[in-house]
């Protein structure tokens, strides 16, 4: 089993997470602390997901699905922060 961090899914998930918090310092106020916080901490757990899921035995659809999920939310505060 590949550690998470060598994954392509994970790499490309923490340089999302980076220009996130680049994205966040030039965010428009009125989003930045509600949408804003809320994109971080759906980065954060889709990252953790992708973790669980690599090291996961058995429920790792489980973890898939709910990494898919979060991916999903991001999409829409990214839609929203304009």
């Amino acid at each position: 089993m590949a550690t998470y961090d060598n994954l392509p899914v994970y790499k490309a998930s923490y340089d999302l997470l980076l220009n996130i918090f680049n994205f966040f310092v030039e965010m428009k106020r009125e989003y930045k602390y509600m949408i804003g916080e809320n994109l971080k901490k759906e980065m954060v757990a889709m990252i953790s997901n992708i973790y669980r899921a690599n090291s996961a035995l058995a429920n790792r659809s489980i973890q898939i699905q709910l990494a898919r999920e979060n991916l999903e939310i991001i999409r829409l505060f990214l839609s929203w922060s304009g």
